[in-house]
């Protein structure tokens, strides 16, 4: 079925959707106003709903500036090109989402500490197991971390614990 003006997806032919206003507005730039743009669309209700599953219909090929769209059967070599570059495009999103979703999931307390580089935060998790472990350390436990000097400890311990005072530490000094 058509859009209707009700429905969330209805514009006039070569005006932006509510579902792609970032698209319409690079499509309007003037460095891509000159490139030929075109956007496919199934023809589902030319379909007869006696036929089997398996039949597809043709697809609509929506251009800009064009009244009518260009209507091209499923096993024609455009359509084909077509739904490549399409398939190409949503994997590269995909790709993109799912990197940025890991970023996040990877990122810890320790990443936001100036002096602790990736380097250092790996030497606290691998020596002391956890995060959870890291914030329950005392300063001295920290500076005990190989590759931890008695300054970083010092920092991540006030990162992890804003307002709260560090305990005395404890120095024996040596003996000859």
């Amino acid at each position: 079925p058509d859009p209707s003006p009700e429905s969330p997806g209805h514009a006039e032919r070569g005006a932006p959707t509510a579902r792609a206003p970032g698209a319409a507005k690079t499509m309007k730039s003037p460095d891509f106003e000159a490139t030929p743009t075109a956007t496919s669309a199934s023809a589902s209700e030319e379909l007869d709903p006696d036929d089997a599953p398996s039949v597809r219909s043709a697809e609509r090929v929506f251009t800009v500036g064009a009244k009518d769209p260009v209507v091209l059967p499923q096993t024609s070599p455009e359509i084909l090109l077509l739904a490549r570059i399409r398939d190409e495009a949503h994997r590269f999103a995909i790709t993109y989402q799912r990197n940025v979703r890991q970023k996040s999931r990877l990122r810890s307390s320790l990443d936001d500490i100036a002096g602790i580089g990736p380097a250092k935060k790996r030497a606290l998790l691998a020596h002391l197991g956890s995060l959870a472990r890291v914030k329950r350390a005392s300063q001295d436990e920290i500076a005990a971390v190989p590759g931890i000097g008695k300054k970083a400890a010092r920092d991540v311990f006030r990162a992890l614990h804003p307002g709260e005072v560090p305990p005395p530490s404890i120095e024996v000094p040596e003996r000859d």
